[in-house]
This record gives C-alpha cells, structure tokens and sequence, in this order.
C-alpha cells in the first residue's frame, strides 16, 4: 500500500466564512466515537514503533521533520505536510532532525 503526502506547498486554501457552516461538530467529536484527534511529540531521536490497525490515519508535521515508514516505502516529511496512511499499512515513525522534537497532529478514524 502507499501512502498519500500533501506538501505544504501544493493545498488549496479555501476561506470559510462560518466554522459552523464548514464544520460538522460530529467529524471531531471524539464522544461521537468518530474520530481521535491528538497532538502528538516524539522527542529528539525517539520514534513510534510499527504496528498497523484497520482504519486510515492522517498525520500533519506541526514542527520539526520526521521519517516515515509506511509498508516498505519511506518517506521524510516536513512543517506542514501531511500524510495520509492507508487502513491496514503498517507504519512507524522517527524524529528526522538532530536535537529537535517532532510535533504533528494525528487524525484517526475510530472504529464504533
């Protein structure tokens, strides 16, 4: 399986009037059992081990780089990029940059 990366440089950007209109409070409500959003850091040379579960995960690099596995594809991600991580793949990933944390935001869907 591969992984799909949206570099920072290359989303669409749409301006949205009303957070309401845009927004479902169901898609992140996590008492909904639909979706667990986290803020997550790995500290300087510290990684997530591999491992796989059925639904899909979204990851946004906040700050810092990382390398990341997924299947036997390697990727290395930056500030703001996002990686879209096929249900079933497995994957891991480690701090990519010398003395710094990597901070990213982690969107999983929830099985209910």
């Amino acid at each position: 399986m591969e992984a799909t990366i949206i570099r920072k440089d290359q989303r669409e950007y749409h301006e949205v009037t009303s957070f309401t209109k845009a927004f479902s409070r169901r898609v992140v409500s996590q008492e909904k059992g639909e979706f667990r959003f986290m803020l997550s850091k790995i500290a300087p040379h510290g990684k997530v081990t591999p491992h796989s579960h059925e639904q899909f995960q979204l990851n946004m690099i906040e700050r810092g780089a990382a390398r990341m596995r997924v299947d036997e594809r390697e990727y290395t991600l930056y500030d703001g990029d996002v990686i879209v991580i096929p249900g079933g793949a497995v994957h891991e990933m480690e701090s990519h940059t010398d003395g710094d944390e990597v901070s990213y935001i982690e969107v999983k869907w929830l099985e209910v």
